[in-house]
């Protein structure tokens, strides 16, 4: 079909692989740059969603995006999708006087806002499903020692 499109890559064991980024205001409207500002976050969406005929995509649901805008007369196409396995980052809490954070609440282990997220069983634990292009902020708060903290995680580098 011509126009404007989105091909959707998922795998199984999502955790396992990076979640998909791809920029569809860069790649469908690349020389734009007078967006109003309604515009600018509904038109095609942004580098975390993608806008389809089925609504709003989240890309972190996604292992991989391919966008595609074939002309009319256009022959079929053939698409390829890389995914790139996750490296998980182990993750320790510490408290100001050395000892370790178990039982922290948080906010923000998934891509999920309002996801509910257990108190942590450990002061050490992996945290998956970083991209490198995007920041995920992650608060952490334990009520009984009136402790909170916050870490930008991305996904690439050794360490978060």
């Amino acid at each position: 079909m011509p126009g404007p499109g989105a091909v959707l890559v998922k795998t199984t064991g999502r955790q396992t692989f990076w979640p998909a980024r791809v920029d569809p205001r860069a790649f469908f409207a690349p020389e734009r740059t007078d967006w109003t500002a309604p515009e600018w976050s509904h038109a095609y969406r942004t580098p975390d969603t993608v806008e389809t005929s089925m609504g709003e995509i989240r890309q972190d649901d996604y292992a991989a995006i391919v966008l595609v805008n074939p002309a009319p007369d256009s022959t079929p196409l053939e698409l390829s999708a890389t995914v790139v396995r996750d490296t998980p980052r182990q993750i320790s809490l510490i408290a100001p006087d050395g000892r370790p954070v178990v039982g922290a609440w948080t906010q923000g282990m998934t891509s999920y806002r309002y996801d509910y997220e257990p108190p942590l069983r450990a002061a050490t634990f992996p945290l998956t499903g970083l991209h490198p292009e995007r920041i995920r902020r992650i608060e952490f708060v334990e009520e009984d020692r009136r402790l909170i903290g916050f870490l930008q995680a991305r996904g690439d580098g050794d360490s978060p």
